[in-house]
């Protein structure tokens, strides 16, 4: 019997150790190219963390070439999270994007070459500064494909007044003349809820002689006017959603190739088209209300006929194209291949896009989507 039962122990012992075999660690033998290709798709705070678990890895957190430092990457996670000040949470995370960049960007290796940089921050001076500089510094030794600034204010919409906002355009412009070699060099610039001086905006651009796509959300200028006519040699794409303008005249944007515009609050016509010769890409979205004029397409693209895909939003409201003769819109459409009408409100059925289709000769593709709320 103790033998049986010395057996039967031996077995079990035997099956357990099986079940538990030791897990091979794949991922740290790889090659260094593939580790690299790997970790450039991570957060980089992520990609860092990942770095620092194997003495095989520490190494490649000084060879990363994509950068992309954002504010989501420290957000906080211990006990009593819930019970701390959101003022306080948001100061902490700034803090930690301020200090990763300033960190990643100094102590890299000047030969190691840098092609992608990310980064997301609050509107708070001080971290701005460091930022700033640091970027700065990074550009000065490495040519970066791409720079990318994503500036957010420290207060949410919904509890933001108009003087927060004036006071958000000022923390901006001191923080943009104060670290304008790093403008300079940006390719990409978000920036939200602000309100600016009349030329603030065309400063900026101008001064970002590398900037290829600018959105700005949420944001206002003090007469309400957006002026811009610069001969930019980069600007390709303009994003303006919510901005509470009651006009934006791109006046001279000659390498425009995109134009994204959403939710005007105007009477009028949201958008004067000047001197935009490559303008091929048009997007309006807009719930509309009644004391908005319905837009002639034949008139607010009367300067704008090298328009090919053209988009167009009702979020399921009121329609706020008018149909037009296709005599008279024949001019304005006569290149445009492809046409979206998204969420058209209910009862608006394919016989309501006909002048469209009349009026479009070189028309490809069309996508119609009807949406009842």
């Amino acid at each position: 019997m103790k033998n049986k039962k010395g057996s039967r122990r031996n077995r079990n012992k035997s099956a357990a150790h099986n079940n538990h075999l030791p897990v091979v660690d794949r991922f740290t033998k790889l090659p260094d190219d593939v580790l690299l290709n790997i970790l450039d798709r991570l957060n980089t705070p992520d990609a860092v963390r990942t770095c620092l678990l194997s003495k095989r890895t520490i190494h490649l957190r000084h060879l990363l070439s994509n950068l992309n430092i954002s504010l989501h990457s420290f957000l906080p996670h211990y006990y009593g999270y819930y019970t701390t000040s959101m003022d306080a949470i948001r100061i902490h995370m700034n803090a930690a994007v301020s200090d990763a960049t300033d960190n990643i960007l100094n102590f890299r290796n000047q030969e190691i070459p840098l092609r992608q940089l990310s980064i997301t921050f609050y509107l708070k001076y001080y971290d701005c500064l460091t930022i700033g500089k640091a970027v700065a510094r990074a550009m000065a030794t490495h040519k970066l494909d791409s720079a990318e600034f994503i500036i957010l204010p420290d207060k949410k919409l919904q509890y933001c007044t108009v003087d927060d906002r004036r006071h958000n355009g000022k923390q901006l412009m001191t923080f943009f003349y104060a670290c304008t070699d790093a403008f300079a060099g940006l390719t990409r610039l978000h920036l939200r809820n602000l309100k600016l001086a009349e030329t603030d905006i065309s400063n900026i651009i101008a001064t970002c002689k590398r900037l290829e796509y600018l959105r700005l959300s949420m944001c206002q200028t003090e007469n309400s006017v957006l002026q811009l006519q610069v001969e930019h040699p980069w600007l390709a794409e303009l994003d303006i959603s919510s901005a509470g303008l009651e006009l934006v005249e791109l006046n001279s944007l000659p390498n425009l190739k995109r134009l994204v515009f959403s939710l005007w609050l105007c009477p009028q016509e949201p958008l004067s088209f000047g001197n935009i010769p490559l303008l091929s890409s048009l997007s309006l979205t807009n719930v509309s209300m009644r004391w908005q004029k319905v837009i002639r397409l034949s008139q607010f693209l009367s300067s704008a006929l090298t328009i090919r895909d053209l988009h167009l939003s009702f979020l399921s409201e009121k329609i706020w194209v008018q149909p037009e003769c296709p005599k008279l819109l024949s001019p304005v459409l006569q290149n445009l291949q492809v046409l979206n009408l998204d969420e058209l409100p209910e009862g608006r059925d394919i016989a309501w896009t006909c002048f469209f289709l009349e009026a479009a000769p070189s028309l490809k593709e069309v996508c119609i989507t009807v949406w009842d709320h």
